[in-house]
């Protein structure tokens, strides 16, 4: 598993790592944007925790949390940079 960082042009620093541990990945989500509302990143976390490799894209769908909105990075920038950094 591995870790990605990325800065989009314009846009704020994005940080994740992705770990496996013997309950499935573990997900950690950071950076200098913003998520409102505030927990929406710890939940999209908890919601992926113990997903397989196998399921993550799919679990990705499910998990992002529909009342949430990001600013300086996109959903979708942090959905790749999970899969990224999920085959690291």
């Amino acid at each position: 598993m591995g870790r990605i960082v990325v800065k989009r042009p314009g846009g704020k620093l994005l940080d994740v790592e992705v770990r496996e541990t013997e309950k499935g990945l573990e997900v950690t989500v950071s950076g200098d944007f913003f998520a409102f509302p505030e927990d929406s990143i710890a939940r999209l976390e908890e919601c992926l925790k113990g997903s397989s490799r196998e399921n993550l894209r799919e679990r990705l769908g499910e998990c992002i949390p529909e009342d949430a909105e990001l600013v300086g990075v996109s959903w979708s920038d942090v959905a790749e940079a999970i899969l990224r950094a999920a085959t690291e």
